[in-house]
């Protein structure tokens, strides 16, 4: 199922236990998540209730996808399973995983009034998690941990592009074009350094 999505460009983790698996989805805050119904000593949907339940609020909720061998054991689905969520029966095809990960307009959790984050709030929301996100990317670079680096990029891209920083997304973009091989040092640093300058700037900016 990995080597399948990631030959389709989608930056994937895998877990080997239901609290890994929650560690990595509040720490990397993926658009979309695979649970099997049947964990090591938890059940599936358990673990997808408390996911949900430890979301950032000013995050939209991932979809999450559930797998098991055997039949959803109630009639409807919905009884256990969020808005815009899914079931996949085994065996699955990979057209059917790529086609349940990469689907778009899927619906999603509606918003409340004041469920939805204003722009300062979304930008403080950013800054923490860029000034954040960078010490780790400038870990996996000295490595070098391209993997990842990318999916450190992968993330901060789709936020600078919700706050509409468009000097940080640019230069986002390159790095992340670097971090794909074939390698060449000296462009890997060059965007490296730009990526530097202009999060510096955006950081002790007002």
């Amino acid at each position: 199922m990995a080597s399948t999505l990631r030959r389709s460009a989608v930056h994937v983790r895998q877990a080997r236990s239901a609290s890994e698996a929650r560690r990595a989805a509040l720490g990397w805050l993926p658009h979309v998540i695979l649970l099997d119904v049947r964990l090591a000593g938890e059940n599936g949907y358990a673990t997808a209730g408390q996911i949900r339940e430890s979301w950032p609020s000013a995050r939209q909720l991932p979809r999450i996808i559930m797998i098991s061998a055997d039949p959803p054991e109630d009639s409807s689905v919905q009884a256990k399973t969020a808005p815009g969520d899914e079931f996949l029966l085994k065996p699955i095809t990979a057209e059917q995983l790529e086609d349940a990960v990469l689907a778009a307009n899927r619906p999603s959790r509606p918003a409340a009034a004041n469920d939805t984050p204003s722009a300062r709030e979304l930008q403080c929301l950013f800054r923490a998690e860029l000034a954040n996100r960078l010490e780790a990317l400038d870990l996996s670079l000295a490595r070098p941990d391209l993997p990842a680096a990318q999916g450190i990029l992968h993330q901060l891209i789709a936020s600078s592009a919700l706050c509409r920083q468009h000097r940080l997304e640019r230069d986002l973009r390159g790095l992340y074009g670097a971090c794909r091989g074939p390698i060449e040092a000296s462009a890997l640093a060059r965007n490296y350094f730009a990526l530097l300058a202009s999060a510096r700037d955006y950081l002790g900016g007002p």
